[in-house]
């Protein structure tokens, strides 16, 4: 069918312009089609002839770069890694059957927050919990007068009355 076709396509054009690619948004001229909205249904391919293997090899460190602060012991205990990272597993897998790399600005976007859990120390991801008898603002309150810096704008936190 087409996508066998579009991956034989890839093949052959790869080889003419291994390191650089034949140039972004290419595949469709390259294809003997108008220029108009066309790609190979996977975002590797598409790298792989318009970018070349530099693309492919720069998009693959940023991946590694930004799950380099994944672990297992992570994603158990923190939910907003986990999520991002279900989320990143979705965009891509999407990205190899769907749409041109523009189409796929989803799954860069996703990359990029991800990216931020590799900078992100765990202990950050950490809820603490109030003490019995405390409000949830009376940490954010103490850890604001330890700095002695003003709360955040419109960050609400609690008031010693009894001083």
């Amino acid at each position: 069918g087409a996508r066998a076709e579009s991956y034989g396509d890839v093949v052959k054009l790869s080889e003419g312009a291994p390191l650089l690619g034949h140039g972004f948004g290419s595949w469709p001229l390259l294809t003997g089609r108008p220029d108009v909205h066309s790609y190979p249904h996977n975002a590797l391919a598409e790298l792989l002839v318009e970018g070349g293997l530099i693309a492919v090899g720069l998009f693959l460190v940023v991946v590694a770069v930004a799950f380099r602060g994944v672990s297992f012991a992570r994603l158990r205990s923190d939910p907003q890694a986990l999520c991002i990272v279900v989320l990143f597993v979705n965009a891509f897998l999407n990205a190899m059957v769907t749409e041109d790399l523009p189409g796929n600005r989803a799954m860069f976007m996703i990359l990029g927050v991800l990216a931020l859990f590799a900078i992100r120390p765990v202990a950050a991801a950490r809820v603490v919990a109030p003490e019995a008898g405390r409000s949830a603002a009376e940490p954010l309150a103490a850890e604001i007068a330890r700095r002695r810096v003003a709360p955040p704008a419109g960050q609400v936190h609690a008031v010693n009355r009894d001083a």
